[in-house]
């Protein structure tokens, strides 16, 4: 799962969902990308998280 915001024009923010850490707080990546919004889809969500996944701590 991927978010893209654009943070200015021509700069955009991709956040990457990659698993869960020890605590079950959620773990995003987060890459900058200069250029449209075309460039920053390109980075889209890895086929395959990396790291446990687990639900999150109750």
């Amino acid at each position: 799962m991927a978010s893209i915001r654009e943070k200015r024009p021509g700069y955009w923010e991709v956040r990457i969902f990659v698993g869960y850490d020890d605590a079950g707080k959620p773990v995003q990546v987060s890459k900058s990308v200069k250029g449209g919004r075309r460039d920053a889809e390109r980075l889209g969500p890895p086929s395959s998280p990396v790291g446990p996944r687990r639900g999150p701590a109750r």
